[in-house]
């Protein structure tokens, strides 16, 4: 049982950590242990504890969110600006992260999805990420991270989104379906690993797999113009990238409408195609047939 005079007296700290400052929160939260944290969080209305915790540290951010229930985790996450959130939960147990993904409004955790950088060492798991519009996200795999067995679709037409391997990171066993405008892209020593990807060709933009790294063992579709007034993908590589043994298809045009084109992959700048398998398909309807090349 609670005595009458406890509760009041928590009910006086709760108002007056309400009508603290932000910064003044966040150096109280900074001094306190885990369990105080928590209880500190808990007791403000959601809106007010991202302010605070916007403020903190980052490691009191990561230990704060990791401490409290998932939903509350949530619902403070929804509160904070999208990159903020991202870079809180970016440094979460993947499982954690995950759950607190779910517990989120799915707009919300669709938004903080599209920013997510995964750490070194990190993985995406069995996660799906499924980046709306208008505006998309930058998913980056940063040095030894791995995208795991995950599901990644980026609708068409969103501005700047892309997702990216740096370093060592591969796309391992992942599922990648890259609307029109968008990118998916590898760098340095990173690897598409044995993932399938598709680079669609269903919006006003061109989809672009770009790679300075390795295509690995992965299964590759690069789609041509699919309805009128679209265009078709394109598949690169450059320097020092190779297809090594990938599976690479490229479609034509199903439409034939002005720019309509059929898909292209092209190899430049000493980058080589490897072992790999590449067929190129003529268009249907009538429209323009696939290219692949070089120079």
């Amino acid at each position: 049982m609670v005595e009458p005079g406890s509760a009041r007296i928590r009910l006086k700290v709760h108002q007056q950590l309400a009508t603290m400052h932000p910064a003044d929160l966040a150096d109280i939260l900074e001094d306190l242990g885990r369990v105080e944290r928590r209880e500190i969080v808990s007791a403000l209305d959601p809106e007010t504890a991202a302010l605070a915790l916007s403020e903190a540290d980052p490691s009191v951010q990561t230990a704060v969110v990791e401490a409290m229930h998932v939903e509350r985790a949530a619902d403070v996450l929804e509160e904070m600006a999208p990159d903020e959130a991202a870079d809180i939960l970016g440094d979460l147990p993947e499982e954690r992260l995950q759950a607190v993904l779910e517990a989120m409004e799915e707009e919300d955790a669709d938004e903080v999805r599209g920013l997510l950088a995964f750490k070194e060492d990190s993985a995406a798991g069995q996660a799906h990420f499924h980046t709306t519009g208008p505006y998309g996200g930058y998913i980056s795999f940063l040095d030894r991270s791995s995208s795991d067995l995950g599901t990644f679709v980026i609708d068409p037409d969103i501005n700047n989104a892309r997702i990216v391997f740096y370093g060592t990171a591969t796309a391992s066993n992942a599922s990648f379906e890259v609307g029109a405008g968008a990118d998916i892209q590898f760098f340095e020593s990173s690897s598409a690993g044995n993932s399938t990807i598709l680079l669609r060709g269903n919006g006003g933009g061109t989809s672009l797999g770009t790679f300075g790294g390795t295509a690995g063992s992965a299964n590759i579709t690069v789609m041509g113009a699919e309805f009128p007034g679209t265009v078709g993908a394109n598949l690169s590589f450059a320097y020092p990238g190779t297809a090594e043994n990938a599976t690479i298809t490229i479609n034509g045009a199903s439409v034939t409408t002005f720019g309509a084109n059929g898909g292209l992959a092209r190899f430049d700048y000493s980058s080589s195609a490897g072992k790999s398998a590449i067929t190129v398909n003529g268009g249907s309807n009538g429209g323009a047939g696939g290219c692949s090349g070089d120079r």
